[in-house]
């Protein structure tokens, strides 16, 4: 009977032992990027808890941080920054660390959602299953997107400099250019917007008014757009510059562009 009853007490104290020093929660410091590109580095701020339960303690322990993509426990998914943190013998029962993650999400990843899990534990072994009061995890959705192309573009072909008048009702011509590992002519002028101002388009149908054409002699064909003038919305933060923006044809991935151009603002006559 006394045999029985020391094993029982042993049992019942074993786990209280192993939660001695616990994480109490894990915060993510906002805003934390929720579109991101393959090879894009964005920052993970967050903090972390412990609390050691042992009060005087006699111990410190190790308090590691892992964070992972598409994590569904300590080990899995692809590492994406790591580090280490000690709750001493002498610091405080609850302890907060501060920690900023540099995530690159790696270049292979396949377009879509995925998330990046943040890890935090009291066991440098990182041994799973675990109870949570050993290790926790705090999951940010992200949606993974293809990488913004820049190009060259050339507003009004031709001209320097490149004066808008921007009470006009007419179009402004506007060239993206082809390039040695770019082909211009695999742009949707549906998606075409500059400064704001989408592609115009033949007279009452939904024909757009884009054209190809090597406009800078290169041997290269480019795609000539005219844009509506009377859209046109450079505003202040663009400084001079107006920026073009669109998207390839799906059949060649759909990939987003970016590209400007300088421009001049001159009065309605």
């Amino acid at each position: 009977m006394n045999r029985l009853m020391t094993l029982s007490i042993i049992v019942t104290l074993l786990p209280a032992v192993a939660v001695a020093h616990w994480i109490e929660e894990i915060v993510i410091v906002p805003p934390v990027p929720t579109t991101v590109a393959p090879g894009e580095t964005i920052d993970v701020v967050f903090n972390y808890t412990t609390r050691d339960a042992k009060v005087p303690r006699d111990h410190s322990a190790d308090c590691p941080w892992r964070v992972r993509l598409d994590s569904v426990n300590p080990s899995d998914g692809e590492l994406l920054d790591s580090g280490l943190n000690t709750h001493y013998l002498l610091d405080p029962e609850y302890m907060t660390f501060n920690e900023v993650a540099s995530v690159t999400i790696p270049s292979d990843t396949t377009i879509g959602s995925h998330s990046i899990v943040v890890w935090a534990g009291t066991d440098p072994l990182w041994s799973w299953p675990a109870s949570d009061l050993i290790i926790k995890s705090y999951v940010i959705p992200i949606q993974v997107v293809s990488p913004v192309l820049t190009v060259d573009i050339d507003i009004k072909p031709g001209s320097t400099p490149n004066t808008i008048n921007l009470g006009s009702n007419g179009v402004v011509p506007v060239a993206i250019l082809s390039s040695a590992d770019f082909d211009a002519t695999t742009v949707d002028p549906d998606t075409v917007a500059l400064a704001g101002s989408g592609v115009a388009v033949r007279g009452k149908g939904n024909k757009y008014l884009a054209h190809e054409e090597d406009v800078n002699d290169d041997g290269l064909l480019d795609l000539v757009c005219q844009v509506e003038t009377e859209n046109l919305d450079p505003g202040i933060e663009q400084d001079g510059y107006a920026e073009l923006t669109g998207n390839l044809l799906e059949e060649f991935g759909g990939t987003p562009i970016k590209g400007s151009d300088e421009i001049t603002i001159v009065p309605p006559e």
